[in-house]
């Protein structure tokens, strides 16, 4: 009966082979999905940096300047996320509605966070809507060859 039993069942070999091609398989599922992922995140930011862009160019026909670091409360526009000192966080980024002071003519910002080791994108107000984005100090590769391929498109992904 015992000589039975394990006459039935795998042997160390093939258990090896299976996790193996397992293994395989997920090396080359991880990247994909992690790109797909940021891919996602960066479209959203790019979504609501141009709906901040769009409502900063409103509010500067009907007062004559762009609403700077902070004041997106004036401008025409709900931003979906928790206050943050005078911008607005989600889970993924920092959105404020310009920082003229470190980029100039900068009407709409989105910060990655953490903000000082990934990216952030930016509108200027000098070219018509399009969106650049700037590495940080540490980026991933997915990050960097995304940003990238934003400057490279014109600001679509």
């Amino acid at each position: 009966m015992i000589n039975k039993c394990l006459k039935q069942g795998f042997t160390l070999i093939e258990l090896l082979v299976v996790v193996l091609i397992i293994g395989i398989l997920a090396a080359v599922a991880l990247p994909q999905y992690q790109r797909a992922v940021e891919k996602a995140r960066m479209t959203e930011a790019v979504q609501i940096l141009r709906a901040i862009a769009n409502a900063n160019q409103v509010y500067y026909l009907a007062n004559g300047s762009y609403a700077g670091e902070g004041e997106q409360d004036k401008l025409d526009i709900e931003i979906p996320g928790t206050p943050y000192y005078s911008r607005v966080q989600t889970k993924d980024f920092i959105y404020t509605s310009g920082v003229p002071s470190v980029i100039p003519n900068s009407i709409a910002l989105a910060q990655r966070i953490p903000s000082t080791e990934r990216y952030y994108m930016y509108i200027l107000s000098t070219n018509d809507g399009r969106v650049h984005c700037q590495l940080g100090a540490h980026p991933t590769a997915v990050q960097a060859k995304l940003c990238s391929q934003i400057n490279t498109n014109g600001g679509i992904l």
